[in-house]
């Protein structure tokens, strides 16, 4: 059962400048921004793989995944580019399979265009807030799935259809792994990117709430705009 129970139109703050959206789907259905983000996603893993222990290895090290001192001399491509990196076979497959699921989701509701720009700006910005707290920019999808996530779970107030992507169960595995996932980094049991999972839903949910719900916009703007300089910083702290 979901946990989004209707409101009033005349109680409900959210409807009050802007009604429910239809879906708006590509022409063909096909969602082809998460598919082009899930084969660079396995392109990279795949390449990985093969030039493991290899001369090729830190040629690949610096051109996908440089660490703090490589970005910081220049290598600013590197926040992009390191979410789109898996190491290990489990870490590449939930993160697709979350992909997958929002991804589809977005698109079909909001378009390719938007999609593609919340991953970019999400991916580079919970890459440098990553970078803010440890000596690299961290690797992997999480941090920009946590940002389709967040931006999802405002849109479902009036996008019909949202609620099967963004179910009770959902929301309550993200946020519960938000509040686990310090402490198994902190018991050594696992690195984990915490940084960018909290930056990116903190992304999708300014996101959502300014482009989508149109709720205090300005201040939701504003916010985004400062959240995105300071995110910035990292890149040029040495």
């Amino acid at each position: 059962m979901s946990d989004f129970q209707p409101i009033p139109d005349e109680d409900n703050i959210w409807l009050r400048k802007k009604r429910p959206q239809q879906a708006r789907p590509s022409s063909d259905g096909t969602p082809w921004g998460t598919l082009i983000c899930c084969i660079l996603c396995a392109g990279n893993f795949i390449l990985i793989l093969a030039t493991e222990g290899g001369n090729a290895e830190h040629v690949l090290e610096y051109a996908l995944y440089p660490g703090a001192i490589e970005i910081w001399d220049g290598a600013y491509w590197g926040p992009l580019t390191s979410a789109f990196v898996h190491f290990d076979f489990l870490h590449f497959f939930f993160n697709l399979s979350w992909l997958w699921l929002f991804g589809r989701g977005m698109e079909k509701h909001f378009g390719t265009v938007a999609f593609l720009i919340l991953v970019a700006v999400s991916a580079y910005l919970t890459s440098t807030c990553q970078l803010a707290f440890s000596d690299n920019a961290g690797i992997g999808f999480s941090g920009v799935n946590y940002a389709l996530f967040g931006f999802l779970w405002m849109a479902r107030r009036t996008t019909p259809g949202l609620e099967m992507v963004i179910t009770a169960g959902v929301v309550k595995f993200l946020l519960a792994w938000l509040v686990i996932a310090p402490f198994i980094s902190k018991l050594g049991i696992m690195p984990i990117g915490n940084a960018a999972h909290n930056s990116g839903i903190i992304i999708g949910i300014l996101a959502g709430a300014a482009f989508v719900l149109h709720y205090k916009r300005t201040l939701t703007l504003a916010a985004l705009v400062l959240l995105t300089i300071a995110l910035l910083v990292p890149l040029f702290y040495m």
